[in-house]
């Protein structure tokens, strides 16, 4: 008896084991096909964006209406942001594409400044439009490569993840990766390389390449420090386990670590960027599908200013806020003494189903942050007042440090006034009273946009 038992016993044991087994690998199975869903959506995504631009830059050179065509440079801007960001997803291991995502972020940049030009009423010159043809011709190349590479996938069942972080993410039957398989990349890279510099004045201008970041603080930490650090930063106000399924690092003017994490108990995937020195987070991404949208505009911004409070970021100021699908993004600039300090910003993006944050970016915080030695201003808000257009209906006036095309920062009077119902935003210095900047703001019903 005592042996059949045993017998008995061994077997469900047995049993056991084997549907663990199955259930690991059915788990496996589960967590890498997520993990290449992510990525193929992101690679089709760099092609869109990339295709659009190009349409974009074809609408910029044929349109004959400046309107149209400060739109048009905007969402330029737009898109090539949008294929940075997604580029920027890929796993690259082997390949180093920083000459392609300097060259989204050149251009995107190039046509902002143009918009802004037009929209205070300078029109684009001759050689405007040669370097819009010349980024037009280039572009399209850049898209025929993507196209061809899409095509060459589709044809050889391409999997992003194949050998990425072991075995267990490619299928016992696939065979391994062709090394030649991105081949496009490195000759996309290559060509872009050979580019001619494109020198502009704008904040990624070739000749601002050599900015280095003031807002990183600490030591270099090591690779499984900033996981800890990037666990910490998800966790907070919540308890939740984060298992690494991938790790990498990135290049750029903020050397980072890249984590991508799988929840235990909650749907998605989240990537995070952590810079090696001091691992502040610099990027962080939820891919969860965010469900119908039952906060306000309002009730994000508060969870949002508890998120980033919790983080480590006072003194923070929303300034502006724009409704994406399901999401709400607010942007927040750092407050010194009172003076909104514009260079130090901050994006959050908070998911209105239940007020989780879903996104954050901090490039440009890490880029700018430190304590200015900030100046007595010169002239009053009465003298201030006297510069602005009579026509102009004033309805705010504050301190403001701002960005500055060639790299610098002036510290001006933040001027909010009404031409009629349109709304602008003037920024006159407050040392020496010169008329710095002026933005449109135009009212769309997901936010708004200063151009």
């Amino acid at each position: 008896m005592r042996k059949m038992l045993f017998g008995i016993l061994a077997v469900l044991v047995l049993a056991g084991l084997v549907s663990w087994g199955f259930w690991e690998r059915a788990n496996k199975e589960r967590l890498a096909n997520a993990l290449e869903a992510d990525y193929q959506r992101e690679f089709y995504n760099v092609i869109s964006h990339v295709e659009q631009t190009r349409v974009l830059l074809g609408k910029s050179l044929v349109s004959g209406s400046p309107r149209h065509n400060i739109l048009y440079l905007t969402e330029i801007w737009n898109r090539a942001a949008d294929a940075q960001v997604s580029l920027a997803q890929l796993p690259f291991t082997d390949i180093n594409l920083s000459a392609s995502r300097k060259f989204l972020a050149q251009l995107g940049d190039y046509a902002f400044s143009l918009a802004r030009a037009g929209a205070n009423g300078k029109q684009l010159t001759n050689e405007d439009y040669n370097r819009l043809t010349k980024l037009y011709e280039e572009v399209g190349r850049f898209s025929a490569d993507l196209h061809q590479m899409e095509s060459r996938f589709n044809q050889k069942g391409f999997r992003w993840t194949r050998g990425l972080t072991g075995d267990w993410l490619r299928p016992a039957s696939a065979e391994p990766q062709a090394p030649n398989d991105l081949s496009n990349f490195v000759e996309i890279e290559k060509r872009i390389q050979g580019l001619p510099a494109l020198i502009y004045d704008g904040p990624f201008s070739d000749h601002l390449e050599k900015i280095e970041p003031k807002g990183l603080t600490g030591k270099e930490v090591t690779s499984s420090q900033a996981a800890g650090l990037a666990r910490s930063f998800l966790n907070k106000g919540k308890k939740q386990g984060y298992n690494v399924v991938h790790s990498g690092t990135v290049r750029g003017k903020i050397a980072a670590y890249t984590f991508t994490f799988d929840p235990a108990d909650a749907p998605g995937l989240i990537t995070v960027d952590l810079s090696k020195k001091g691992g502040h987070p610099i990027t962080m991404i939820n891919s969860r599908t965010v469900n119908k949208a039952t906060l306000s505009a309002a009730e994000a911004e508060a969870k949002a200013a508890r998120f980033l409070e919790a983080n480590g970021y006072p003194d923070m100021l929303a300034t502006y806020t724009i409704r994406q699908g399901n999401t709400q993004v607010i942007s927040y600039a750092y407050r010194q003494q009172g003076v909104v300090v514009y260079p130090d910003l901050v994006k959050v993006k908070v998911a209105l189903d239940n007020g989780e944050v879903v996104g954050f970016e901090a490039f440009n915080y890490l880029m700018s942050h430190r304590q200015r030695d900030i100046p007595k201003a010169k002239l009053t808000e009465a003298e201030v007042k006297n510069k602005i257009n009579p026509r102009v209906k004033i309805e705010n006036i504050r301190k403001a440090i701002i960005p500055l095309d060639n790299g610098k920062e002036a510290f001006t009077y933040e001027v909010k006034g009404k031409l009629g119902n349109e709304l602008y935003l003037i920024y006159i210095n407050a040392l020496t009273g010169d008329e710095e900047q002026i933005l449109k703001v135009i009212n769309q019903p997901e936010g708004n946009l200063a151009i």
